[in-house]
């Protein structure tokens, strides 16, 4: 359990007297540990809450660092493929899903694939249904479910999460663009950085960032990098991600 300390002094008057408050916060189980009494209801309720502020960066922080990836340095290229499906950035911190198989024609898996991490794979960002813009299709309710261990959490025979880990996500188009060898027009197909291991299909990556223009369209990464937004109803390729933010 990660713990931090830390000494808040909240000013109550009380009886005519300065009043602090020494608490420890440990992340993950903070909470307001008292009240004020009724005669300084104004300043109890200001306390209070930063008091509950504070308890949510806390363990804000705590989830994050939780999360994080501490990769290996690795020269000359800033990849490791660590051989369990996975391949860490140093430069980020991000680790990456490393695909399979040999890119050929892409199979859409509106009724599920075999194996989620074939480089051929198709999803969908949201369900044929109004309104067209909730995380909903089977790149969320199939692939993430998959590799999360969320698809029959309580019937004897689920898998463990992917290489260990449980908190894989669809990266947004910032995090995407970071494992791209160089900017549209001037990167060739497939767009992927120099050392990044694993086979890489040539468009279309799908990212988790809405389009703010239109809500029922995602960005996504498509030939020689260019950043694009389709229809989230589309078919499209994903590489998942966890850590960072």
């Amino acid at each position: 359990m990660m713990k931090r300390r830390t000494t808040l002094f909240a000013g109550g008057v009380i009886a005519g007297v300065l009043a602090a408050v020494s608490v420890t916060l440990i992340a993950g189980q903070v909470a307001v540990p008292f009240t004020f009494a009724a005669n300084t209801l104004a300043l109890a309720s200001e306390v209070n809450a930063n008091f509950n502020a504070i308890a949510t960066e806390v363990n804000d922080n705590a989830a994050r660092i939780a999360a994080s990836v501490s990769c290996p340095a690795n020269t000359p290229t800033r990849f490791t493929d660590l051989g369990d499906g996975t391949v860490c950035d140093s430069q980020t911190g991000l680790m990456w899903e490393k695909k399979t198989g040999t890119v050929s024609t892409d199979v859409n898996c509106g009724v599920g694939c075999p194996d989620p991490h074939d480089v051929n794979n198709t999803y969908t960002w949201t369900e044929n249904v109004a309104p067209f813009t909730e995380p909903t299709g089977t790149l969320y309710a199939n692939f993430l479910a998959k590799l999360n261990d969320l698809e029959f959490p309580n019937d004897g025979t689920a898998t463990p999460c992917f290489a260990g880990h449980c908190d894989w996500r669809v990266p947004t188009i910032g995090e995407l663009r970071s494992i791209l060898a160089a900017p549209a027009p001037n990167c060739t197909d497939p767009c992927i950085a120099a050392g990044f291991p694993g086979p890489t299909n040539l468009a279309d990556y799908w990212s988790s960032t809405t389009n703010v223009a239109v809500s029922t369209e995602a960005l996504d990464v498509g030939n020689n990098g260019q950043i694009n937004h389709d229809p989230k109803t589309g078919d499209g390729h994903v590489r998942a991600v966890r850590g960072g933010r």
